[in-house]
């Protein structure tokens, strides 16, 4: 509705837009006066023009804004009459009431009031009525009570939103006398006036209004926001229902307890939920489970450590979650018991919740590397996760005794602790085996191990045993993630060595490179006469001419070569093309 309280926001962005263009001298004499004095400085110095604009019929409502919203502000009391003068006019009145709701003068408020009373249009009427209620006003109350009834929808609705801010105890009986038109817009209201009576102190009050709303409420989610609210007065009565509420068969009532748990924190509210979930069937134990999570309080932990035994799937992975809420060893260790005569599903969300918690388990993971092969190889997972680094002696040592999906994991969570004898590890066991764990996890090293020079030294040294020409491409494409000087030297060595198939995986490596270091290469490659990847290397260079920043004057040269080139072919000149087009280059 538009009579309704609104910082709208395009006025918001005209006024910004102000700030930068209006010239009038009275809306910016202000700017430098900023400090304790401001207000008596803005009242002497800045107001009495402002006023005098204010009352001139020719301001426009976009001048009348911007001087408003400074009245507003710094104005004293005797600005009040010249924004209540306004209430009455369609382009002014919104303006006029948000100076007035922010001027605390009870001289403002009588010119609201004023207002309420005496404007006839029914939609600024109710603006009137509507910033009462902002400004909270009980002085209006009394006029207030009889529009409720008025037979202007709009002033009614008005009238009903402002007592409902306003929040006095005294008509309470009147507006949830309302909820019986099935209305659900007086839902809303006696909603938030439950909330206002609630913030004020007057809890039986407010719960009075909320069981109004939860019995007459039109639809299902007023009920349960009306439940919601009554159990976060908290009171013994509170706790009560919401005891009852667990336990019964009212879902909606059930999801609003549930709800109102995230919120209330306490523990008679753990007392509450553990007597809920003890006598709970095993449906509702993830939700309640879930609830004690959210609580954080140690009166639980008990409760979601055992239901990590249980028999129920969903019971054992609501608690899973709910544990994180404890993040400590003796949880990890009841949840690695459980896992461990659980299925593999059980155990790989064991590693995952376990990869998540926020305390020093370390030494104690660290400690489960020597454990039986189940609890060995949620602990390998978890050395990854937890990048424990002083594990990786141990971990290596693990690998030659390990195989199948035990040593797969043992490869990627090495990769994650690694140093240079982890990656010479990787890079040998993946030449030897071809494991795509092993890959993986060579590939995470490089990532990780600080020293990459001596890493890309290492896979120089590696590579040159490899026979296998899939493992030799794949190992030097890695290359290409070092992307350092040492690392293109090794592969150049290889680009224009006799060896065929170090000539392909080097070109693919070249290929896949993230850095214009390679452009060079790239074009000596691909003018070098007979060259079998000549093509291939000519589009590296456009790749990376095209995706990459550089000087513009290198891009012209690496376009100028290409279009020069005997390999160049329609791809490669339509590749140029968009180059030049691109970052409007010029060839000539």
């Amino acid at each position: 509705m538009s009579y309704h309280k609104n910082h709208c926001f395009c006025a918001a962005l005209l006024f910004a837009a102000a700030v930068l263009v209006l010239s009038s001298a009275a809306l910016f004499a202000q700017s430098d006066q900023f400090g304790e004095k401001v207000n008596e400085n803005f009242v002497e110095a800045i107001q009495p023009g402002l006023l005098e604009q204010a009352a001139d019929s020719a301001t426009s409502p976009y001048d009348f804004m911007l001087l408003a919203k400074r009245i507003g502000v710094y104005g004293d009391a005797s600005a009040a009459a010249a924004m209540g003068k306004w209430l009455g006019d369609p382009d002014k009145s919104l303006s006029a009431r948000n100076a007035l709701e922010e001027m605390p003068f009870e001289e403002a408020l009588a010119e609201l009031r004023a207002g309420a009373a005496s404007v006839e249009d029914p939609v600024l009427k109710a603006g009137c009525i509507d910033s009462l209620g902002m400004r909270r006003d009980c002085a209006s109350i009394e006029a207030l009570l009889p529009l409720l009834d008025s037979e202007e929808a709009v002033i009614a609705e008005a009238a009903f939103f402002a007592l409902a801010r306003i929040a006095d105890p005294s008509y309470r009986d009147t507006l949830t006398g309302k909820l019986a038109q099935g209305d659900g817009k007086c839902a809303d209201k006696c909603l938030m006036y439950g909330e206002f009576l609630r913030r004020d102190g007057n809890e039986a009050d407010a719960i009075a209004v909320f069981d109004a709303v939860a019995a007459a409420a039109p639809l299902p989610f007023y009920r349960e926001a009306a439940c919601f609210q009554i159990l976060l007065v908290e009171t013994d009565d509170a706790l009560a229902r919401a005891a009852e509420w667990l336990a019964g068969s009212d879902a909606t009532a059930y999801r609003a307890t549930l709800r109102a748990a995230q919120y209330v924190k306490s523990d008679k509210v753990c007392d509450v939920l553990l007597a809920a979930y003890n006598a709970a069937d095993t449906a509702r134990k993830p939700a309640l489970l879930a609830a004690m999570g959210d609580q954080k309080n140690p009166r639980c932990e008990e409760a979601i450590l055992g239901a990590l035994s249980s028999d129920d799937e969903a019971v054992r992975a609501a608690a899973m979650k709910a544990i994180l809420s404890f993040s400590n060893v003796e949880a990890m260790n009841r949840m690695i018991d459980a896992a461990a005569a659980g299925d593999e599903a059980l155990r790989a969300e064991t590693v995952k919740i376990l990869g998540m918690f926020d305390v020093n388990i370390d030494p104690a993971i660290e400690e489960m590397l020597a454990a039986d092969p189940v609890r060995r190889d949620m602990a390998i997972e978890l050395v990854g996760l937890h990048k424990i680094g002083a594990a990786r002696a141990k971990l290596a040592e693990l690998l030659p005794s390990l195989e199948g999906v035990s040593l797969d994991k043992g490869y990627r969570a090495l990769g994650f602790v690694a140093d240079l004898d982890a990656v010479k590890t990787l890079c040998e066991a993946y030449a030897a085996t071809g494991s795509p764990a092993a890959l993986d996890g060579l590939t995470t090293a490089i990532g990780m191990v600080p020293d990459k020079d001596g890493a890309a030294a290492i896979l120089d040294s590696v590579i040159d045993g490899v026979t296998d020409k899939d493992r030799a491409v794949a190992l030097t494409k890695l290359f290409a993630r070092f992307g350092t000087p040492a690392a293109l030297a090794a592969v150049e060595k290889r680009a224009v060595s006799g060896d065929a198939l170090a000539k392909d995986a080097a070109t693919q490596a070249l290929g896949a490179w993230m850095s214009i270091d390679a452009v060079p290469l790239l074009l000596k490659l691909s003018d070098t006469p007979n060259y079998p990847h000549a093509a291939r290397t000519l589009s590296g260079a456009l790749r990376l001419a095209r995706q990459f920043a550089m000087p513009d004057q290198q891009r012209v040269e690496v376009v100028k070569a290409a279009l020069a080139s005997k390999v160049c072919n329609d791809k490669h000149r339509e590749v140029a093309d968009i180059i030049v087009k691109q970052y409007h280059l010029n060839v000539e």
